[in-house]
């Protein structure tokens, strides 16, 4: 099929090659020009397992190709829309960009009439596409909501090998073209409404972040009573024969990597859409207090952190602390909603010397912060001389190695605080305080 995407960001550029790697041919279409010109020499804008190696074969195979000119969708039967919708200062999404597309997409279909299916692939609350999208197209268009699930450092393989397809439309023939552009890809096909298909996707992301507040609530329970662990506990829960496979109880299913405890859940997704759903409640006349809960949870669990280590040294103002890990996980480049970031400002806040370190991010991303005196370190190794204190804030498989150079008596010891726990130390003896256990500092 001849498949149009709209937006070359993260989902956009992720759905158009796992399609033209599948056999369609895609045209994406992005506005910005140097991203454009980027992509077509091979270079993807963010960092993301498998893409780079991805696009180069679809460049050199002519199955994937990009463009600025919205013109070029005219030859295309599917168009897919996958720009950004940001939250306002309200938490609502902002449709700006949305509108943007479809409007001008109209316009293009009008000129070039024949007939089409719109996919909407940008997340939007429900009712969106039957009262805001529809209403902007002319005949011979159906609109289609089909949510993405992917998740950033997995993307790839998330979206070539799916757990499920959702296909949202009061079309048959849309719900037809869909299943056909979706045939090479061996994974259920949910066909819904839109509005059922637009909350779905915004209650999915509302069931993990409620996860990683609730397994941060249990954390603070286990720092304040003597002899457990967080690990220990979740673990234990992790057991529970309603989270494993009848048919293969070894496999532990991935949504358990959300019952765990930590810094908070970040990212472009879960913060966004839990903020846009509370405000679509609230525009209902309903109080959402458990959502409500989950994001307060989450804004404290930074803050937690740091308090937690002024305790244990008695004060922060000068003290030399070094946080590793600033985009929101680890595997990815994304600072949008970092719990590293969060934490480094409250660092700020009390006049500590900060230095961060992250394997996967450019310096020039992080000028804001170089601005205010924070010292961007070039390697893991340099990050953390001369402090006194090291947050480990992101769960980059390259921060293990901190579990070597800690017992190394040729280095500083400087205290550990493991946001992530990913290390295996001896608790407080070696400096090292992990959350979800007793800070206990003699």
């Amino acid at each position: 099929m001849k498949v149009a995407v709209v937006g070359s960001g993260y989902v956009g550029l992720i759905t158009g090659l796992g399609l033209a790697s599948k056999g369609h041919f895609v045209l994406a279409i992005d506005i910005n020009s140097s991203r454009v010109a980027q992509i077509k020499s091979g270079i993807v804008p963010f960092h993301e397992p498998g893409v780079v190696e991805l696009l180069k074969k679809c460049l050199k195979e002519k199955s994937f190709q990009i463009s600025s000119s919205m013109e070029d969708v005219s030859s295309c039967e599917v168009v897919l829309i996958c720009v950004q919708t940001p939250s306002k200062l309200t938490g609502s999404i902002d449709l700006q960009f949305l509108k943007s597309a479809s409007l001008e997409l109209s316009a293009i279909f009008s000129r070039h009439p024949k007939q089409r299916t719109v996919v909407v692939r940008s997340t939007v609350i429900p009712g969106t596409t039957a009262n805001f999208i529809v209403p902007i197209f002319k005949e011979k268009t159906d609109i289609v909501f089909n949510p993405e699930f992917i998740r950033e450092g997995s993307a790839l393989e998330d979206f070539l090998k799916p757990d499920r397809i959702v296909i949202g439309t009061n079309s048959d023939n849309a719900a037809r073209v869909l299943k056909k552009l979706y045939a090479p890809f061996k994974a259920p096909v949910i066909l819904t409404t839109p509005t059922t298909a637009e909350l779905a996707k915004y209650t999915s992301n509302a069931l993990l972040a409620t996860l990683v507040s609730f397994s941060n609530e249990i954390a603070k329970i286990c720092e304040l009573t003597v002899d457990t662990d967080v690990e220990n506990v979740l673990d234990i829960v992790h057991q529970d024969r309603r989270f494993r496979s009848s048919t293969n109880p070894a496999t532990k299913p991935g949504i358990l990597a959300y019952l765990k405890a930590g810094c908070g859940f970040g990212g472009s997704c879960l913060p966004k859409d839990l903020s846009a759903l509370i405000s679509y409640a609230n525009s209902l006349g309903e109080k959402v207090p458990l959502l409500e809960a989950v994001v307060e949870v989450n804004k404290e669990q930074p803050v937690r952190i740091v308090k937690q280590l002024e305790k244990i040294l008695g004060r922060l103002a000068r003290i030399k602390v070094t946080v590793l890990g600033v985009a929101f996980k680890g595997g990815t480049d994304d600072l949008r909603g970092s719990p590293g970031l969060r934490i480094v400002d409250e660092l700020l806040k009390n006049k500590t010397k900060v230095t961060i370190y992250d394997p996967l991010v450019k310096a020039e991303l992080l000028k804001g912060y170089t601005d205010k005196g924070v010292v961007v370190a070039q390697n893991l190794r340099t990050s953390f001389k001369g402090a006194d204190a090291c947050i480990i804030a992101s769960n980059s498989p390259e921060f293990i190695v901190l579990s070597y150079l800690k017992r190394n008596p040729q280095n500083k010891k400087p205290i550990i605080i493991d946001g992530r726990r990913i290390l295996k130390l001896l608790f407080n003896k070696d400096g090292y305080f992990g959350v979800g256990r007793v800070f206990q500092t003699n």
